[in-house]
Formats: structure tokens, sequence, C-alpha cells
């Protein structure tokens, strides 16, 4: 699991490489940034941890495991916490105690950071438009989004899109290649299996070691 360390002095969370080093009497530490922002604190601009996995599961029950696959499948999207429970064969309540034992943090907390989070790597990485991000990232509505990234990042999306960096865009002859974070040791093999068992006929394609996108709007 992705800890963080929060400031108490500025509200602010960091990875643990942060070159901010501050007095550990005024820091906290949470089970993932997820948790963080759950507890109101926002993402620091010089680590920006929400460009890494906010939880992994290697240590985790499998019913939690099971939860956050499915949230990061985007279960949470268009559904309540009781709809994923009910995925998962246990009573909402049960789901919810789970989360917070293991992962530090509720199902819709959880999936209200992811979605906040990709909306936060798209602002940096394209040059695609907000509507677009918004609807790509899981959200209903533009309205919805520019509120979660206020809440999260204290910030409109034109705001944190003018800190991005040079070296964040990715988008180059209007296409748009994605950056995967891992924690080192990712299973290639494994995920393209998963991968293309999951593609969409006529849209997506695993070929090789390349996962290809064919119609000009998917995302």
């Amino acid at each position: 699991m992705n800890a963080v360390g929060a400031v108490l002095t500025t509200g602010i969370y960091c990875r643990d490489d942060c070159p901010a080093r501050p007095h550990p009497a005024n820091t906290a530490r949470y089970r993932s940034a997820a948790a963080a922002e759950a507890a109101g604190f926002r993402a620091c601009h010089r680590c920006r941890p929400y460009r890494q996995d906010s939880i992994t599961v290697g240590d985790m029950p499998d019913l939690v495991c099971r939860g956050i696959h499915l949230i990061a499948d985007g279960a949470l999207d268009d559904a309540t916490d009781s709809a994923l429970a009910g995925r998962l064969a246990v009573s909402p309540r049960h789901l919810r105690r789970m989360f917070l034992k293991h992962a530090g943090v509720t199902p819709d907390q959880l999936a209200r950071s992811r979605r906040a989070h990709f909306a936060r790597r798209l602002l940096d990485d394209t040059d695609l438009r907000i509507a677009d991000i918004a609807f790509a990232a899981g959200f209903g509505s533009v309205r919805q989004l520019n509120r979660v990234l206020a809440d999260v990042f204290h910030g409109t999306p034109r705001e944190l899109r003018a800190r991005r960096r040079v070296t964040d865009r990715l988008q180059a002859d209007g296409g748009l290649a994605v950056r995967l974070s891992h924690d080192g040791s990712p299973d290639f093999t494994a995920a393209l299996r998963r991968l293309a068992a999951r593609a969409t006929p006529s849209v997506e394609e695993v070929s090789g070691t390349f996962l290809s996108a064919h119609h000009p709007h998917r995302s």
C-alpha cells in the first residue's frame, strides 16, 4: 500500500520521496492518498502523489482486493457502494468496514479519489477539452468535475492545468499516450492477457506487446 505523509500545519500530503522535509512532530501517516484526501489534506505540488497508484492490493483480504479492482474498472462511476457490495455478495456495511480497516477509506471515497487523480493526470498530460476529461474520468458533468477537483486539489481545472510541467505532455500527432505507474515489478504478460480478454472487438486489440485502440474517440 502506498502510504503517504500528511503535514498537519500546511494541510498537504506528500509521497515518502518528496524533497520537502517537515518536522516529524507535525506529520501524520495515512494508508493511501485517498485516505489523506478523505481527512481533508490536498496533494503536494512538488512530489505530486496523484501521479502514482493510490493503493496497491498485495497485503489486503481478497474481498477488498476484488472491490478495489472493480472500482478501478469504474464500478462506482454510475453506481452506489450498495451495488458494489451486491456484486461482491456482502452487505454494504460489511464492505465499508473492511475497506476502512484495510484501505483506510470507504469505497465511495476511493472511487472519488481515483476519478480526481485520473482527471488531474489528463490535465497534465494532454490538451483534451475539460468537458472530455470530465467524462473520460468518470464524472457525470463538468460541474461535478469542478467540485471534486476543488475539494481534492483546491483549484479549478484551468488553474491545475496551468501548473503542469513541460515534460508531462504526452500527446503527439493527434494521439494520446497514457503513462501507467507501477510498483517496480509489473507482470506485463499477465496484464496483456487480461487486456486481451477484455478488448472491445473492432476497437481494441492486443498484438505482441502492445494494446492498440483503433477508434479515434476511444477513451
